[in-house]
């Protein structure tokens, strides 16, 4: 009989090994903290200071960056903590993984927002925050394959262990 998380893997489409599945979950629930922490500081500048144009835009980018801190944080630790080390050249992949995940929320955000709102069937902050939840979806989706693939790849012949500013944080 499959265990609940086989169940609900599943149901998603999710295949593979326990080890997959289980950094798929993982993952998962780093991206929903990562997500509410984007869209309430996204809706909390919107709201305090309404702006339009390139201001908006600014104001998604500040929400995907804090998201993103968030991210690199908990999948360091938690999600890829197998396969993180903390080194100078991770870092430097994630921090080009997040330009590209800026790049592309913003531009999926503002190219549906636009849209959504010239329809005219939906409130601005509601067309605001369905694009932004599709904006999350799409760059979440090439994020976590950029991670698992690309910033936290180890060789295991190399068996070099984790540097200090990442064991660190695995220890708390």
């Amino acid at each position: 009989m499959p265990t609940a998380m086989q169940r609900f893997c599943l149901a998603l489409g999710i295949r593979g090994s326990h080890r997959i599945r289980a950094g798929v979950l993982k993952f998962a629930c780093v991206g929903v903290l990562s997500a509410a922490i984007d869209f309430g500081v996204l809706n909390a500048l919107l709201w305090t200071a309404p702006a339009g144009g390139w201001l908006r835009t600014l104001y998604n980018s500040v929400a995907v960056v804090c998201a993103l801190a968030n991210s690199y944080a908990w999948n360091c630790r938690w999600t890829f903590a197998e396969r993180a080390d903390g080194s100078r050249s991770e870092r430097r992949r994630f921090f080009l993984q997040a330009v590209l995940n800026v790049a592309l929320n913003d531009a999926t955000w503002l190219t549906l927002g636009g849209w959504l709102s010239h329809l005219g069937h939906l409130q601005p902050r509601v067309a605001d925050d369905a694009a932004k939840a599709a904006a999350m979806l799409i760059s979440s989706t090439a994020s976590y394959e950029l991670m698992r693939r690309w910033v936290f790849r180890r060789d295991p012949a190399a068996g070099t262990p984790p540097s200090p500013s990442c064991e660190s944080r695995h220890a708390r």
